[in-house]
């Protein structure tokens, strides 16, 4: 069991005499029932003419419970439910019970290639990928199989080096793609979230929506390179849902699409999302549009802006090794009623 203060002082003194002082603590217990923590955030100001002001605001208080076995994390207060991809996060005053990959840091949640070979004698087996040796092994005489994590995300090129009793060598070449947005087949990923929605975060302690309300997705690894996704959220007069996938093709890359309904009284609407990328160790690229058509909404919408009906995003980058790496990104969004935004980078 223990009890520790976290915080963060910032100070500011203009030359006019004007000063600003700010804290930002987190008060934190914990023992064997798990840990409970709580933010706040407290500011005060003092002018040169004489006036002061000072408030405290409270942020978060959650009381989370671990089951390292399962990796799934329990957490009773203030959270922020789980999202995907084409979906957005709702901050929520309630419960939540999610998985937790972290629990677990030695597990590998996406596919990893298998390497197969045959020795015809007890030999040493050698792995290398893209010129880099990862693994060493002896192995008996008859087939093997090497499940290993590669040190690289995207396109790759593995050696096997089989080296007999006799100082004979053997080289299998594998090419292969691994790709983190996929889980590993018979994997689930998900998270559960029942409350009141947070209003006025950052701006008053204890401001709840009075209609509870509901949100949930999960991932599930159906093969090695298909996972599938589904969303769903509700609250009083509102309900959205939504399917999406991630699919490996390949070498090519993983493309990824979603499509989501919402009725919110009266009004219906949908949206649709498509995506691709692909990279290896020394370029990548990323492609993404969303679209939504209607009055789409979701809970989020009830107590702050609508989805975008619009947002594309495309992105490339190089690695130069040594010399660093260039980067190019180009993103176009518009929101209902509101004029459309366009950003570009290099």
């Amino acid at each position: 069991p223990g009890l520790l203060l976290n915080y963060d002082l910032y100070g500011t003194r203009d030359n006019a005499g004007d000063n600003a002082l700010s804290a930002y603590t987190e008060l934190r217990a914990f023992n064997a029932w798990g840990v409970l923590s709580s933010t706040a955030l407290s500011r005060f100001s003092e002018t040169s003419g004489g006036g002061t002001q000072s408030d405290s605001l409270r942020l978060d208080t959650t009381f989370s419970h671990s089951f390292v076995d399962s990796a799934m994390t329990l957490r009773l207060g203030d959270i922020v439910s789980g999202s995907l991809g084409w979906s957005r996060a709702t901050r929520f005053g309630g419960i939540q019970l999610q998985r937790n990959f972290a629990l677990q840091p030695d597990l590998v949640t996406f596919p990893v290639p298998a390497f197969f070979g045959q020795a015809s004698l007890p030999s040493t087996v050698d792995l290398y990928v893209n010129g880099l040796k990862q693994y060493s092994s002896s192995v008996p005489a008859g087939p093997f199989q090497l499940n290993t994590v590669p040190i690289v995300n995207g396109n790759g090129q593995a050696e096997v080096v089989i080296t007999d009793a006799m100082g004979r060598q053997t080289q299998i070449a594998f090419p292969f793609y691994t790709a983190n947005q996929l889980l590993r087949a018979g994997l689930s990923d998900f998270s559960l979230d029942a409350g009141f929605v947070r209003k006025d975060y950052g701006v008053d302690s204890f401001s709840y929506a009075g209609d509870p309300a509901f949100s949930g997705i999960y991932r599930y690894g159906v093969r090695d390179w298909l996972t599938l996704e589904g969303h769903a959220e509700a609250t009083a007069g509102l309900a959205n849902g939504g399917i999406g996938a991630v699919v490996e093709i390949g070498r090519a890359g993983v493309v990824n699409a979603s499509w989501a309904g919402s009725r919110d009284d009266d009004a219906s609407g949908s949206q649709a999302e498509l995506g691709y990328n692909w990279r290896n160790e020394r370029f990548n690229v990323s492609l993404d549009a969303l679209r939504s058509f209607g009055s789409f909404r979701d809970v989020a919408s009830r107590y702050g802006p609508p989805p975008p009906q619009r947002s594309d995003r495309a992105l490339a980058g190089l690695s130069l090794g040594r010399a660093g790496s260039l980067g190019v990104s180009y993103v176009d969004l518009q929101y209902p009623a509101q004029a459309r935004s366009r950003f570009a980078s290099a």
